[in-house]
């Protein structure tokens, strides 16, 4: 079970197991499933019946703060409970790995750190309520109603992506380093798919990069590098499959996650695909 809770005397134990096929859904995914009725049961039975989880992490709840209507959060609520148990909350950093480099004869992926703060919280929701769904409950709208604060601290996070960007590609060395870059099984998996997705910024001086950009981004690294089965949207759909593509060519042995948009039915096929798990 990826997420339970278990009273122990006057304490609360949390566990949280990252099982296959793991999935994640950016924001527009999380809202074209949860404002219907007939996705959201799909999408939940595929996973319940898969064995898999839904991993997402602080900042994409965080994003729903960006809607001034709150029925988006509610709909994601919802989602959420209809998953339940199978959810995994991930730490909104990808603090291991960086520097871990040489695939050698290892191809499986790392496992996301877990959110231990939140869990904590949510463990002493447990406590009061002896129900995980009920604990779990409102965790889209709780921070919908502090959406001032979340956007303030988002936007802050954003700015300073977009201000790394802006140093590393007018600088030379870096921007020629990237131009050359390619998989090649020494660098670490982050460097390598943070790199790859990075690589259109940093190549074109002109390219525009806003805070929508930023935030996806780092969903993106950890969900490709974490994931079986990815929604983001089109632009970077077509990132991730030049990256599978290098990494194909390459030959070293890196697997990542399988990427879709709601571009050319995207939905459906990642649903089948999902449904399909592993035979797909």
């Amino acid at each position: 079970m990826p997420i339970s809770f278990e009273p122990a005397g006057d304490d609360v134990v949390w566990r949280q197991t990252f099982d296959h096929p793991a999935v994640y859904l950016d924001i527009f995914a999380i809202r074209e499933i949860s404002k219907s009725a007939e996705l959201t049961q799909r999408f939940a039975q595929s996973i319940k019946s898969s064995g898999g989880t839904w991993m997402f992490g602080p900042p994409t709840v965080a994003e729903f703060a960006r809607f001034s209507d709150d029925k988006h959060s509610t709909e994601a609520d919802e989602l959420l409970t209809a998953v339940l148990p199978n959810i995994y909350l991930a730490h909104p950093e990808a603090q291991k790995g960086w520097d871990e480099g040489s695939f050698e004869e290892d191809a499986d992926r790392p496992l996301p750190a877990a959110d231990e703060r939140n869990m904590d919280f949510f463990a002493r929701k447990f406590a009061q309520t002896e129900d995980a769904a009920q604990a779990l409950q409102g965790l889209f709208a709780m921070l919908h109603e502090h959406r001032d604060k979340m956007t303030g601290v988002l936007d802050e996070v954003a700015d300073r992506f977009i201000q790394t960007v802006e140093e590393n590609r007018n600088d030379d060395a870096f921007r020629a380093a990237a131009k050359a870059a390619r998989p090649d099984g020494i660098r670490s998996r982050l460097k390598i798919i943070s790199g790859a997705l990075m690589r259109e910024w940093i190549l074109d001086l002109n390219s525009p990069i806003d805070r929508n950009d930023a935030m996806d981004f780092s969903h993106a690294v950890n969900a490709m590098n974490y994931c079986d089965l990815i929604m983001l949207d089109a632009g970077w759909e077509r990132r991730v499959n030049t990256l599978r593509q290098s990494i194909a060519d390459s030959g070293i042995p890196m697997t990542v996650a399988q990427c879709f948009s709601l571009r050319q039915e995207g939905m459906e096929r990642f649903l089948t695909t999902l449904e399909n798990w592993p035979t797909s």
